[in-house]
């Protein structure tokens, strides 16, 4: 670490400009601002030189690329098992080209890209690279797509095929293997007729494609605007590499985070899919039950035409249910705490001491018989129980504190539960109770 206190180290130059346009240049800035100016425009030119001109060694190289390089050993089984299911398909070649043109696409997108395989000396893919002011620069990209290395061959077919064309401008991608000759991540090849670079082993998350890509363009714009028809060597990389290496890395996160996101939203289908599967299996269940709760109403409407009086018949008596029965029905309404048991079990007295009995309905009503016939019937809420008399009398006697008329009905109120009581039996045996009542014709 350098020592704060440590002076600046400094340089002087003093040299005569000879060049007419940088003269120029230098002459229009102000004083105040010619040696930072000037200082800026040697950092920029030094960091091209050092593009253009360093060694890159291959063992520097590959611990630069080390970060990248170990995570494809986690793609390495899925890989093989896509590679050996692919090898018996006659259009592996056009599932590379086709992976790779569509994340070229995504990542460039002022840029053109164009399968020409079909054309013979033609590369796989053909770029187009728009650099603003400067004109539009072509290249063309290489793609394999195999489980072994590329031969060496393939690599002097793609050179002849740059040399063919015309294309100063290459770039060999083999998505699952090594490069024949290739060593490190990544080989830059300046032959003075065209810049090439070779991608081994890319992966197929694009993300050492799209690095690749950037440096290629690179080059291309740099070239462009020095009109220079000098090449980046083979060696040129190291630096360069070394410093977008940090947004290689933020890439390779942002790609595990859309990964993740892509397994939560699967998730969430599998699970909305599961919720889905058990209401239709619940509406499959509400559809049968439906069909048993019509097929029941269907019987007990017959039952109830078939009881109704004909002409000149007697009408049918109904059945009491069992004393032991109703009792039973009490003591299972007391275990259940049911508010309503001790209404129950003072009608139920009342009803007996009057010498009727009851009828149990299905939905927990009760009828009143009397030798088959019925006296009155219950109506009844979550807590209190009602008893209903239909209107056999022109003249009709209440008990307003309890009673009330209602239509064809007089309604015994069970908010009391004793008076209720009572009242039932009275009117049970005929017995009038001298009370407040109103008369009615």
């Amino acid at each position: 670490m350098t020592d704060p206190d440590e002076a600046t180290e400094s340089f002087n130059l003093d040299i005569e400009i000879t060049d007419e346009a940088l003269a120029e240049w230098l002459r229009e800035l102000p004083d105040d601002q010619l040696a930072a100016r000037v200082q800026d425009t040697l950092r920029a030119g030094h960091l091209v030189l050092n593009l253009v001109q360093a060694a890159a060694g291959e063992d520097q190289m590959a611990r630069y690329f080390r970060p990248v390089t170990e995570r494809m050993d986690d793609l390495k089984g899925t890989l093989d098992e896509i590679m050996e299911r692919a090898q018996k398909s006659q259009r592996l070649g056009e599932i590379g080209e086709e992976i790779v043109t569509r994340q070229l696409e995504a990542s460039f997108p002022g840029d053109s890209f164009k399968v020409v395989s079909d054309q013979a000396g033609e590369a796989d893919i053909e770029a187009r690279f728009d650099l603003g002011p400067l004109p539009e620069t072509e290249a063309r990209v290489e793609v394999k797509l195999y489980s072994r290395d590329v031969p060496g061959t393939e690599l002097d077919k793609f050179r002849r095929d740059l040399k063919t064309t015309g294309v100063k401008y290459g770039l060999m991608v083999s998505l699952s293997s090594r490069l024949t000759g290739v060593r490190g991540p990544l080989f830059i090849e300046d032959s003075g007729d065209y810049t090439a670079v070779f991608l081994p082993n890319a992966g197929l998350d694009g993300v050492r494609l799209m690095a690749a890509t950037a440096m290629l363009k690179a080059i291309i714009l740099y070239h462009a605007r020095s009109d220079a028809a000098r090449r980046v060597p083979a060696a040129a990389v190291e630096r360069a590499w070394d410093r977008i290496n940090a947004e290689i890395e933020e890439i390779e996160k942002i790609v595990r985070e859309v990964d993740a996101f892509r397994d939560s939203v699967r998730r969430a289908e599998a699970a909305m899919t599961k919720n889905l599967n058990d209401l239709a299996d619940g509406a499959t269940m509400i559809h049968a039950n439906l069909h048993t709760a019509i097929r029941n109403l269907t019987v007990h409407l017959h039952d109830e035409l078939v009881a109704l009086p004909a002409e000149e018949k007697t009408p049918a008596l109904k059945n009491p249910t069992p004393a032991d029965t109703v009792l039973a029905e009490l003591d299972r309404l007391q275990k259940a705490k049911d508010k309503r048991v001790a209404a129950f079990r003072r009608l139920h007295e009342a009803v007996t001491d009057a010498g009727h009995e009851v009828l149990l309905d299905d939905d927990g009503g009760w009828r009143i018989l009397r030798d088959g016939e019925e006296k009155a019937h219950t109506e009844v809420t979550k807590t209190r129980v009602d008893v209903v008399f239909p209107v056999t009398e022109t003249r009709i006697e209440l008990d307003t504190s309890i009673e009330k008329h209602r239509k064809e009905d007089i309604v015994v109120s069970g908010s009391d539960i004793e008076a209720m009581a009572t009242r039932v039996g009275e009117r049970l045996i005929g017995k009038k109770k001298p009370a407040k009542r109103r008369k009615k014709k």
